[in-house]
């Protein structure tokens, strides 16, 4: 009797390891690096933004000229892009981004295959967001579009940063010994 509840039971924790251990489709979070995204007059986009393991190149349909700024796009029906993520890239996804005067949010579905008219499954899903600014373009008619620039930290600013956080680790420490 002791074996068979022994097995039973293993048996139980086994099943649900296995389901826990399933990867299930989630969005990866991804910080933006480097790249722009811009908004034309003529309600077109265009995004060349970058991130920890993450790249996207796209064009896209500007939703209006409002504060935040949107755009959205869909390779699946007009094949003008790429993403990469974790080395994985396609010209099948689709997704929007939008931005403000200093932050850009947006996100993106990729999908398998490279056919533009019928999508394969999802290969992954990201979010990005990024700090930066925003500038209008002009032309000698007048304004054209903004443009979102994602900031990048300057490498004496990530070295100021480490300095102030290792004094403050060292007082805490000083202040242990007494």
């Amino acid at each position: 009797m002791f074996l068979a509840r022994k097995i039973a039971v293993s048996s139980i924790f086994f099943v649900l390891f296995c389901f826990a251990s399933m990867e299930s489709a989630r969005a990866e979070a991804v910080t933006l690096t480097d790249g722009t995204a811009s908004i034309g007059l003529g309600r077109d986009g265009r995004a060349v933004l970058g991130g920890n393991g993450f790249g996207i190149n796209v064009t896209g349909d500007a939703a209006g000229v409002l504060n935040p700024f949107q755009f959205s796009f869909n390779t699946i029906t007009n094949a003008m892009g790429r993403v990469t993520f974790m080395g994985q890239t396609t010209n099948s996804f689709r997704g929007g981004l939008s931005f403000t005067d200093t932050t850009l949010t947006g996100s993106v579905t990729a999908f398998a295959g490279n056919d533009f008219f019928q999508e394969g499954p999802p290969i992954f899903s990201v979010t990005f967001t990024g700090e930066g600014f925003t500038t209008i373009l002009t032309d000698p008619s007048g304004v054209i579009g903004r443009e979102f620039t994602v900031a990048i930290p300057e490498p004496a600013t990530m070295i100021l940063l480490g300095m102030g956080l290792a004094g403050i680790a060292a007082k805490v420490r000083r202040r242990r010994k007494q």
